[in-house]
């Protein structure tokens, strides 16, 4: 009786431990998703719609192009609300053309799930990249 006992402990102990696994493993976030936008001039660019499996919480500015003389320009994450359009809380940043890794430039710090964001730039229409 006693071996059965500890052998059915053991069973469900076990099984118990798998189905943990199994669902932290399921649910677990995927890694930050990138889409490349066009920027808009002070205004709304290329518009995307913000990761629901995204391991990012952010939108983080991970590559910038601006085609010219200049290879600076300043960039500003923008998201939708129900009142409208809003900048992010960080504002305009300047960055030089290149590539950075997620959390260097952070347009938006945080922003909810499946919210759709656009980047606006003060001086023309720039590629950048957005890890989120």
């Amino acid at each position: 009786m006693n071996k059965a006992r500890a052998a059915l402990t053991l069973m469900t102990v076990t099984a118990c431990s798998l189905a943990t696994v199994h669902t932290t493993a399921h649910a677990a976030p995927q890694d930050c998703v990138t889409t490349t936008l066009r920027t808009g001039t002070e205004t709304v660019g290329t518009i995307a719609t913000k990761s629901s499996s995204s391991a990012c919480h952010g939108l983080n500015l991970t590559y910038a192009h601006r085609s010219g003389r200049e290879h600076w320009d300043e960039y500003a994450g923008m998201y939708e609300t129900a009142s409208g359009g809003k900048f992010g809380a960080s504002g305009y940043v300047l960055v030089d053309n290149g590539h950075y890794p997620v959390g260097h430039y952070v347009l938006v710090p945080d922003l909810a799930p499946g919210t759709r964001f656009s980047v606006a730039s003060q001086d023309g229409t720039d590629t950048v990249d957005i890890t989120h």
